[in-house]
């Protein structure tokens, strides 16, 4: 049986491996993640009092936002595979999606999307049912779906995890047995990864108390680990 490591190791060579490379790291992962905030919630206070027809116009326009920053995405993996790899870095690595297969990023994206629109659909609808009438005995209900919601995507999202990962090793898999690779690989690795997400936690909670401001180093630190984690997986296999 191959061995693996601990998370305690992956963040600790995640740490070595951001020597250095934290400024940059930081500046381009803090950039994506602020702009995605930023543009849902623009998109969720324009559609707020539209109706159904802006719930469902809100719905589609996170699905084609989603959509574009997975592109961008694959670029924020790529640069924390090539610091993972000790490779300089340069903010161009953020736009290496949009020339790197985009229409496969696309595919894998709109398949994660999809399952966390339809996951999370019988909670928003019950959301805009609440607001719209203010009828508490909505609320219990609500909240049960957007756990079941919850735990349905974060279960999927463990199991296609390594697709993007996947996509810059084997660019000439297509997105289907991209998705279908990283499900055979996270067989019996999902485990470890719930694990390592949840070992971040604790400074997710820091982060927020202050002032968000932690996020700044712990967004590259996660993104670096994830990298590590996806290597120590293929080179153990």
């Amino acid at each position: 049986m191959p061995s693996y490591r601990s998370p305690a190791m992956l963040r600790s060579m995640a740490r070595g491996q951001l020597l250095g490379k934290y400024p940059l790291a930081a500046a381009a992962f803090i950039a994506v993640f602020m702009a995605f905030i930023i543009v849902q919630l623009l998109t969720a206070a324009f559609f707020s009092a539209s109706g159904t027809f802006g719930l469902i116009l809100s719905q589609l326009t996170s699905f084609a936002i989603s959509l574009l920053f997975g592109v961008v995405n694959v670029g924020v993996l790529f640069m924390a595979l090539k610091i993972s790899c000790n490779e300089a870095i340069g903010l161009n690595d953020l736009l290496y999606g949009f020339n790197y297969h985009p229409k496969k990023i696309v595919t894998i994206q709109a398949v994660l999307s999809g399952v966390n629109l339809a996951a999370m659909l019988p909670a928003t609808v019950l959301r805009f049912i609440y607001g719209n009438t203010g009828d508490r005995d909505y609320l219990p209900l609500m909240i049960i779906f957007y756990l079941a919601g919850f735990s349905v995507y974060f279960f999927v999202s463990l199991v296609l995890s390594q697709a993007f990962f996947l996509l810059l090793d084997f660019e000439d898999k297509n997105a289907t047995e991209l998705l279908m690779k990283s499900h055979l690989i996270m067989n019996g690795h999902k485990k470890r990864l719930f694990l390592l997400w949840l070992s971040f936690v604790p400074l997710f909670i820091l982060s927020i108390f202050s002032c968000c401001l932690g996020f700044i180093w712990v967004i590259p630190y996660v993104k670096v680990t994830l990298a590590n984690f996806y290597m120590d997986l293929m080179q153990a296999k």
